[in-house]
């Protein structure tokens, strides 16, 4: 653990261990997630073009049913999807051993050379040459909110989580990841990302660790 802390001092370690198991439309139905309403409209929503952004606190599940939705795509549509560092997303669906969807899994890379660093905006920028359907952000927590923001708004699908503590308040944080990027004025930002994310689904995780669904959400702006 030395010299990364102190020598008298014990280690606290986080462990994310990602569950192998894909849920299924019963299993969100049956916990009380969800009702099968909600996520036929989800599922309707991404597979004609509409980006969602799931949006909650940690551990609300929000991964999970953005999981789920990537496995409603129909084969013949395109997914690209970006995730940080690990891999939590197995959407190569296989049929008699033969893969039979379209795929293309990205990861981040950290490095101290800066010319070997690949991050979600390098990613975000190399998905639209691959000519997706659908691009998966797996989560939006830095600057690349920006460049999502601006991939939805040139015709593609973005699908993507994001941490914040209400859905109204789902938009206000875009707009503070966005800062990161760029210096435009709140409420030009405002107007990218409520035209780029006309659903947010809120997410939350209850005092008795069940899991729940608690808002649909639909931005409409007016003149």
């Amino acid at each position: 653990k030395t010299p990364v802390v102190d020598e008298d001092v014990g280690v606290a370690a986080s462990i994310r261990i990602v569950n192998p198991q894909n849920m299924k439309k019963e299993d969100f139905i049956d916990g009380g997630t969800a009702t099968e309403e909600m996520l036929d409209f989800l599922a309707e929503c991404i597979r004609y073009g509409i980006s969602v952004c799931v949006a909650g606190a940690t551990s609300s599940g929000k991964t999970t049913l953005l999981g789920w939705l990537l496995t409603t795509i129909p084969d013949n549509k395109r997914i690209y999807s970006i995730e940080n560092g690990s891999r939590e997303l197995a959407l190569v669906r296989r049929k008699e051993g033969r893969v039979v969807n379209s795929v293309i899994h990205t990861l981040t890379r950290d490095s101290e050379n800066e010319r070997q660093r690949i991050d979600q905006i390098a990613l975000l920028d190399i998905a639209l040459r691959f000519n997706p359907d659908i691009i998966c952000v797996g989560e939006m927590r830095g600057p690349e909110a920006n460049a999502a923001q601006e991939a939805v708004r040139v015709g593609i699908a973005v699908l993507t989580t994001i941490h914040s503590n209400s859905s109204e308040g789902t938009y206000r944080r875009m707009v503070s990841l966005c800062k990161r990027a760029v210096d435009t004025p709140d409420d030009t930002l405002m107007g990218y990302v409520t035209e780029a994310y006309p659903i947010v689904v809120y997410c939350r995780q209850l005092e008795n660790k069940q899991r729940r669904i608690t808002n649909i959400s639909e931005c409409e702006i007016l003149p």
